[in-house]
């Protein structure tokens, strides 16, 4: 499904939508002029996001030293 949420979402009626929504942003959407100005992602979304920013920035090496545990470890222990 994640691989293809936008035409999951475009096709699931109201209830659904929002429930997807509230998945993904932790706050009510701020809209102004038609434009989202302002918006907070939950946590796990957070953490999807930065995974995958780390699975990008060591795109070409040859070995990748990523450990999810490690990694969730690192995340909580700079946070505080």
């Amino acid at each position: 499904m994640l691989e293809n949420l936008l035409e999951y979402y475009r096709k699931s009626d109201g209830a659904t939508k929002k429930k997807i929504l509230n998945t993904i942003f932790a706050e009510k959407l701020i809209v102004i002029n038609g434009k989202v100005i302002e918006f907070i992602f939950t946590e796990p979304i957070k953490l999807i996001l930065r995974i995958s920013k780390s699975i990008a920035n060591s795109k070409g090496k040859k070995e990748v030293d990523f450990d999810l545990m490690s990694f969730l470890k690192c995340e909580c222990e700079s946070e505080f």
